[in-house]
């Protein structure tokens, strides 16, 4: 277990045969994966994402028989798979994206029927989407933004996998459940289009409520797309991991790691809630000064990884103590991205349609621009930095002031 270090130069061509699991996740390993791979033969876990590794993933590594997770998420490996994969008959979670891997889908990830787990997704992968992946009874997968094409496989043409194919312009259904175009849609007659769209119109303005109605739904389906996307490819040990999502025409559903203590406003405030072990336990334990600045450390390094350690600069946009989660150590997971954005250009500011965030942790300047980089959640982080040190509420209702104001006085 080495993961989240700053190790770097090449992997080492051999490892001790006892080995079951190797975790050498977000570090600095570059160069290629050695050909001599085959001796690390009892490995059934490799992580090695969020690295610098490099070159065609290697046929060496399909003689891993006894594999059930692979994770190469995020590294610069280039080429097409080889199509030996299909001797990983053992293999259930296998994570792929944000590489330059090309070429076409093998189909002998059709043959793979252990496989639960299959993330392609920011690749280069183009063609037809083989039909044997429609032999895999698959939890999650994704292979959006690809250059993929034609029409879905039948078995994935379902809400459960709305959010699979995002980013694939060529690919089409033949139902309406996904949100791609049909691969028998005609090009509709502009007057035609011109017609409904008055239609549409004059039917708005004799219901103006459905505005409301659609303009609200509107937003929140934009957050859930948002927290979709971003969690779906920032890792990190202090931001939580979202382990899938369900969407359909009446309700969308995100599911995420357990924590066991829930958030710090709780921890920090004793919020009202209904009697529960959590609540017991919030009155009976010493909230100690040690405990509190690790959190400040790992929250920080969350934060720290949104702003300067990934390719697109990521701002939260709603940092505050109950979007910070503690799990059963008190390891801090940051969550709740459904405001967050992506910047176009690192370090450069962005424009905002508007200002977005929670009463008593917005900076300021945000209210008077448009213009919005880090440095906004860099102040809502000094907000929940104050709520640590004073176990004040930015906002309490018996205070006339928040709680910002309150400590410059």
């Amino acid at each position: 277990m080495l993961a989240g270090n700053s190790f770097s130069r090449a992997l080492p061509s051999k490892l001790a045969r006892n080995l079951s699991r190797v975790d050498i996740s977000n570090n600095k390993f570059s160069g290629q994966i050695p050909a001599k791979i085959s001796s690390w033969m009892n490995i059934g876990v490799f992580n090695a994402d969020n690295n610098m590794l490099s070159g065609k993933i290697p046929v060496e590594l399909t003689t891993l028989w006894n594999i059930s997770v692979l994770l190469l998420d995020g590294n610069q490996f280039f080429g097409e798979l080889p199509s030996q994969i299909i001797s990983w008959k053992s293999l259930a979670n296998l994570n792929l994206s944000r590489n330059k891997l090309s070429g076409l889908i093998p189909k002998a990830f059709g043959s793979l029927t252990s496989l639960t787990y299959l993330d392609l997704s920011e690749n280069q992968f183009s063609g037809q989407i083989p039909s044997e992946l429609g032999h895999l009874k698959l939890n999650i997968l994704d292979l959006s933004f690809n250059q993929l094409s034609r029409m879905v496989p039948i078995e994935y043409q379902n809400g459960a996998y709305n959010y699979s194919f995002l980013n694939n312009p060529k690919l089409c259904v033949n139902v309406s459940t996904l949100k791609l175009p049909r691969c028998d849609a005609k090009v509709v007659d502009s007057d035609k289009l011109s017609t409904k769209y008055l239609v549409m119109l004059l039917i708005f303005a004799l219901f103006g409520f459905l505005v409301v109605v659609f303009f609200t739904l509107f937003m929140l389906q934009k957050q859930f797309i948002a927290e979709v996307e971003i969690l779906g490819t920032i890792r990190h040990s202090n931001i939580v991991k979202l382990l899938c999502c369900i969407s359909n025409e009446s309700s969308s559903l995100l599911v995420y790691e357990y924590m066991e203590k829930q958030s710090l406003d709780r921890w920090l405030h004793g919020k009202k809630q209904r009697t529960t072990s959590m609540t017991s336990s919030v009155h009976n334990f010493v909230f100690d000064w040690p405990t509190r600045l690790q959190i400040v450390i790992r929250a920080t390094k969350g934060l720290c990884h949104m702003h300067e350690n990934y390719s697109a600069l990521t701002i939260h946009r709603d940092v505050k103590s109950s979007n910070i989660l503690l799990d059963a150590e008190f390891n801090v997971k940051t969550t709740d991205f459904g405001l967050a954005k992506i910047l176009v250009k690192q370090g450069e500011p962005n424009t905002m349609s508007g200002v977005a965030g929670s009463y008593g942790y917005i900076a300021p300047e945000y209210a008077y621009t448009t213009k919005v980089n880090e440095k906004i959640d860099v102040y809502s982080f000094g907000v929940v930095l104050l709520e640590l040190v004073m176990k004040r509420e930015p906002n309490s209702r018996d205070e006339h002031m928040c709680l910002v104001e309150w400590a410059w006085d």
